[in-house]
């Protein structure tokens, strides 16, 4: 016995040692090579005055008060808690993390606890039986007689609550009729000769099973399931970066269809001042019927543009409504008021290539994807393996309910089982070669994503150095354009100047005025693009991310 002890002993200490263990291959991080800096950087005329050194770390985190419009960041504040993309990452991320518990609670033992009582009545006429549900019984006995060497045999038989005894007459008396005796006897209560049939049991019991995690395959399914939970982390902040993007966008484009809305009412208004003055001219006989019509043709060609800014207006505040988690219309009394563009900051912050791979949300997602397919590669080989389970149960049965508490209805047992699919050895294989060919995909993915991102920052940070020169030379031709308007309205009263040229000079005016709000527009849309590709929005800790991706 103290040998069989000492044995379990040493197998449970080898099996709990190789619970230690963990098939497959363990993660590491891959390496993601990235330039020192961002090449568009290089070009000093766009970015000498607007950006921090190349060197330094950027704070991204609520890039939006950077632009100085308090609706602005009212919108955006508003929008993470009603945008229905931000709610619907939430569920999927409470999912993941439920998940992840049905994961971790196959590493523990399942008790059942379970309890019964059947009644059983039996029928009577089962397998044969009579009326009464008894079978016929028969025998036949005989005995030797010494004076004609053998006696006639006696035949008794029995049915339910009725016997007959026959007897055959004796070889060579000559008798003919055998002799019968009958007689019946009736059995009252629920029994007749031991049947008994109802019958009740009361059964209450707990089962076990616990499967030994020997070859780490549970403890691989947690860890990919962890690596789950950051991937709905990572893209719960991908909805907030790119929501914060939407939502300044469209307020861009809202207040630049209003500004570009004002100039054409300031013009019409310019238009019509210049049109009544053709027209007063023609009737003292100073102008032409021509000077009037290319006047009112203007006119009408500069208020044709009024419907299209609206409609602009209105689809740009519809989609903050739908952003807000509000039908469209929601904000119509609040932004309709006019209100300028907002402000470019004086300094754009850029920071150090390397940081997009702990700023942005989509790389850190994907990085954690590469994890938990790394994972699942150890749970498909722990199928190589046997299975180890310790099954036990302990109850109580019992027919009768007062005896339900003595010993004599206790039962129990315990054992260790093992399975093991040893011919099955192929699916198994190939869903090893599977498993690795995701990670090895998951892999490629996180290269390009990283690439991507890469291009993105590069190519956003080229358009916004070219539309902030574009804005500058639009800039200065408006103030040219600005400056010939006011001569013309000088010039053109007292002849020294033609009806066509002060027209002309109106109609560039109001051009560059209209390209001047665009660009000015582009420029802050080129600048929120920056951002998004930086991975900018939301307060964010790099080094803390750090710690939670080496973890």
């Amino acid at each position: 016995m103290h040998r069989a002890n000492r044995m379990a002993v040493r197998l449970a200490a080898c099996v709990f040692t190789l619970a230690g263990c963990a098939v497959g291959p363990d993660y590491a991080r891959p390496a993601a090579p990235v330039p020192r800096d961002f090449s568009s950087l290089r070009d000093e005329r766009a970015f000498a005055a607007t950006t921090r050194p190349a060197g330094a770390s950027a704070d991204l985190s609520r890039w939006w008060d950077s632009l100085r419009d308090p609706t602005l960041t009212s919108l955006i504040e508003r929008s993470v808690s009603l945008n229905l993309d931000v709610r619907l990452a939430d569920a999927r991320m409470r999912q993941a993390i439920a998940l992840r518990g049905v994961a971790f609670a196959d590493l523990f033992p399942s008790v059942d606890l379970s309890s019964s009582y059947t009644h059983q009545r039996s029928a009577r006429n089962r397998s044969g039986q009579g009326e009464d549900g008894e079978r016929p019984s028969v025998s036949i006995s005989g005995s030797a007689s010494n004076e004609s060497g053998l006696a006639p045999p006696s035949v008794n038989v029995r049915y339910g609550d009725t016997s007959a005894s026959i007897t055959l007459p004796p070889f060579g008396s000559g008798q003919s009729v055998p002799n019968v005796n009958v007689s019946r006897s009736r059995t009252f209560g629920g029994s007749r000769d031991g049947f008994q049939r109802d019958s009740n049991l009361y059964e209450t019991g707990l089962d076990a099973t616990w499967e030994i995690d020997i070859w780490g395959g549970v403890r691989r399914a947690v860890e990919a399931a962890d690596a789950d939970i950051m991937v709905s982390m990572e893209d719960r902040q991908a909805v907030l970066v790119d929501l914060a993007a939407q939502v300044a966008r469209n307020y861009v484009t809202l207040r630049g269809f209003q500004r570009r809305l004002e100039i054409t009412f300031e013009n019409i208004d310019i238009q019509r001042d210049t049109l009544r003055s053709s027209q007063t001219r023609f009737a003292a006989g100073l102008a032409t019927g021509t000077d009037v019509l290319q006047a009112r043709s203007q006119l009408q060609r500069t208020e044709s543009e009024i419907p299209r800014l609206q409609a602009g207006v209105l689809t740009t505040i519809y989609r903050l409504g739908v952003l807000l988690g509000h039908e469209p219309a929601y904000l119509l009394d609040e932004l309709s008021k006019f209100r300028p563009l907002p402000e470019a900051p004086d300094l754009l912050s850029v920071g150090l290539p390397s940081e997009l791979l702990r700023r942005r949300p989509d790389i850190r997602a994907a990085e954690r994807r590469l994890a938990a397919e790394t994972a699942r590669i150890g749970v498909e080989v722990a199928e190589l393996f046997p299975r180890v389970s310790l099954t036990g149960s302990f109850g109580l049965q019992t027919a009768d309910v007062d005896r339900y508490a003595e010993r004599d209805s206790l039962g129990w047992s315990f054992g260790p089982a093992v399975q093991w699919r040893i011919l099955d050895f192929g699916r198994i294989v190939s869903n090893i070669t599977v498993q690795e060919e995701t990670q090895k995909q998951a892999l490629i993915r996180y290269q390009r994503i990283v690439l991507t991102a890469l291009e993105q920052v590069e190519s956003s940070l080229a358009n916004f150095a070219t539309e902030s020169r574009r804005t500058e030379a639009l800039e200065q031709v408006n103030e040219v354009n600005r400056r010939a308007f006011e001569m013309a309205k000088f010039e053109y009263p007292v002849g020294m100047l033609n009806f066509l040229s002060v027209l002309d000079t109106q109609r560039t005016l109001f051009t560059t005025q209209t390209q001047l709000i665009q660009s000015r527009q582009q420029t802050l849309l080129e600048l929120i693009n920056v951002y998004q590709a930086l991975g900018g929005g939301w307060p964010e800790d790099l080094e803390a991310i750090d710690r939670a991706l080496e973890s």
